[in-house]
């Protein structure tokens, strides 16, 4: 094999160990748990709308815990697109909620304090969307541990056994195909 060759198969394998790193970064960790709680922060991201303080917390919290952050982001994707389509019941119950008598006091003092106005959480849609991720929290954890074995073994199938990501693994020649 010439020089050129082993110059190219060396830079596969470079990239390839850079890939699989920065994967592994932004991925976090994959075990079911970690998984199903990005999911989760997702979730709680796509049905909260955008202009609430809770998005932005949520998105900290969830880079600063070890949770998926791919599945953070798939999860937030279908979640904003599905709170976009069901913005009359997120009003509705959000309406409902934050017409309870009981409850006007307590949200007269949270709105006394300085970063909580910012949450806008007296808005329907966004008291709604809080009320549906919680409610939601508990099914959806279940239902992303329990799909997440055989989803993953299927995607890592596609992608894991790659010829570039396991080119390091195969012989100088299997890259020239």
């Amino acid at each position: 094999m010439g020089e050129p060759q082993k110059t190219a198969v060396r830079r596969a394998q470079a990239a390839s160990r850079k890939w699989r790193t920065w994967m592994r970064y932004v991925a976090g960790p994959d075990t079911p748990h970690w998984v199903a709680v990005g999911c989760l922060f997702g979730w709680a991201m796509g049905m909260i709308p955008e202009e609430s303080l809770l998005v932005y917390l949520l998105g900290v919290i969830a880079i600063l815990c070890p949770a998926n952050l791919l599945a953070c982001l798939g999860s937030f994707i279908v979640g904003s697109l599905l709170s976009s389509l069901l913005v009359i019941p997120l009003d509705k119950v959000g309406t409902a909620i934050l017409t309870i008598d009981a409850l006007q006091p307590v949200y007269r003092v949270l709105m006394d304090w300085p970063l909580v106005s910012w949450t806008r959480f007296n808005q329907s849609v966004v008291c709604g969307g809080i009320a549906i991720s919680v409610i939601s929290a508990l099914p959806l954890y279940v239902t992303c541990r329990l799909a997440y074995g055989p989803i993953y073994a299927r995607l890592s199938a596609q992608f894991v056994d790659s010829a570039l990501s396991d080119a390091e693994y195969s012989s100088p020649g299997s890259l020239a195909r």
